[in-house]
């Protein structure tokens, strides 16, 4: 029954790789505190087979007998999602006759933060892991990116294109910079931080901390653009 509301939700033309979503299911209005993406119909429909949590997401339970109907509604929308992805990439690597036998493939948008959908492309044998590129900020924060390399081309008339070898763009921070912030705080050498010298020595003491089951936040460097998610 998910699977059938999830169909209907995203709707798959196979001939041409495009792929809709039902209008009726798609909430156009202002965002309610709710951060609500769906119409009422869809939630109703769905309420009518997974009944409404009070649980957050973090603290669903797979492992629960009870918490099983809100991971079988994940995994359904994930399949979906999955399978209008590859639809879609499938389609521009095999059937359109402007990029059938392509072996280089770039893809952005949020969607693609999901690791999974990623990992299915390379699975399928769509492309190869080597020839596929994410960029690191695929979701709405990059259009920044492109609109200043547009201006680039068209306003400047330089040529915009580069080899992106890193993600670290943003501002980093000196050792004086550092102690100054760890001091503003009363934060002391020796009790609460330890300064290391070398990477070897920072290696070794991160080991050693991640084996007593200690969280480490390391900051080092220039800040990084992107998101940063985990997909477990």
């Amino acid at each position: 029954k998910l699977r059938g509301i999830m169909q209907e939700y995203i709707q798959i033309n196979y001939e041409d790789g495009l792929f809709y979503t039902k209008a009726e299911f798609y909430y156009y209005g202002n965002m309610p505190e709710s951060r609500q993406r769906v119409t009422q119909e869809m939630i109703d429909r769905i309420s009518e087979i997974v009944p409404p949590s009070q649980k957050s997401s973090k603290q669903i339970d797979a492992n629960l007998l009870e918490d099983r109907p809100y991971v079988n509604l994940a995994y359904v929308l994930q399949e979906r999602i999955e399978e209008a992805v590859l639809a879609f990439v499938g389609y521009y690597l095999r059937k359109d006759i402007r990029t059938k036998g392509i072996i280089n493939l770039c893809l952005a948008g949020g969607i693609e933060l999901n690791v999974l959908v990623n990992g299915k492309i390379i699975d399928a044998g769509l492309v190869d892991a080597k020839h596929l590129f994410v960029p690191p900020v695929p979701s709405d924060q990059g259009t920044a990116i492109g609109a200043a390399m547009v201006l680039l081309r068209d306003i400047y008339c330089l040529n915009p294109s580069f080899k992106m070898e890193h993600a670290a763009y943003g501002p980093k921070y000196s050792e004086e910079e550092i102690r100054g912030v760890l001091d503003s705080f009363g934060f002391k050498e020796g009790r609460d931080f330890v300064r290391l010298g070398t990477e070897e020595e920072i290696a070794k003491e991160t080991a050693r901390l991640i084996i007593d089951n200690r969280v480490v936040a390391w900051f080092q460097g220039s800040s990084e653009i992107g998101d940063r998610k985990s997909v477990v």
